[in-house]
Formats: C-alpha cells, sequence, structure tokens
C-alpha cells in the first residue's frame, strides 16, 4: 500500500515538470493495469488476444485512469476495474479497435 502510495504521489509530483520520471510512473502503471484490464475483457469474450484487446482499452484512457488503476492494490478484476472497463469500451475508437482484436477458439 505505501508503495502505491508512494508512486501516485510520484505521479503527481513528476507530471508537474519532469518528462522523464512522469513517463516512469505512466509506463508502469501502464504494464501494472494490463494484464488486469485483458482478464476483465477475457471474461465477457473468451478467447480474445488480451494483450491486444487490453491496449485497446489502454489507447482509450486518459493518463490519470492508466495512473489510477495501475496504482491501485489490486492485481485481479475488481468491480473498479469492471466498470472503467465498460466505461471505456464505449468511448470514440475503442468499439473498433476491439473489434479487430483477433479471437481464438
Amino acid at each position: 500500500m505505501a508503495l502505491r502510495f508512494a508512486m501516485a504521489l510520484c505521479a503527481v509530483t513528476a507530471l508537474q515538470g519532469c518528462g522523464a520520471g512522469a513517463y516512469v510512473v505512466y509506463d508502469g502503471s501502464r504494464q501494472a493495469s494490463k494484464p488486469v484490464i485483458g482478464q476483465v475483457l477475457a471474461e465477457g469474450n473468451p478467447g480474445i488476444a488480451q494483450d491486444q484487446a487490453a491496449d485497446c482499452i489502454i489507447k482509450g484512457m486518459k493518463w490519470t485512469e492508466i495512473i489510477a488503476l495501475g496504482t491501485s492494490d489490486s492485481r485481479s478484476p475488481t468491480a473498479a476495474y469492471r466498470s472503467k472497463v465498460a466505461e471505456v469500451k464505449t468511448r470514440k475508437g475503442v468499439p473498433e479497435c476491439l473489434a479487430a482484436v483477433p479471437v481464438t477458439g
């Protein structure tokens, strides 16, 4: 919990002027949230290429949303993740991106 709080604090501080620090926090948050977003998408669409589908959702998110999910304590699908993914799925460009993601099986 303390580490996640420190990352969030660093994100806020870094985004105010330190580009490299901000990118590190953003990228770390993106990588931390990507597998969980993929799991949420797979719940409703078994066989979907989770990494590619998660990329579609992440592209549709604001940087603050990515950092909020990436610095949360959860590494498994929660109501907050499901709600955010459902919201982002309706944003401009995201449905088209998801439609292009391959589904196997």
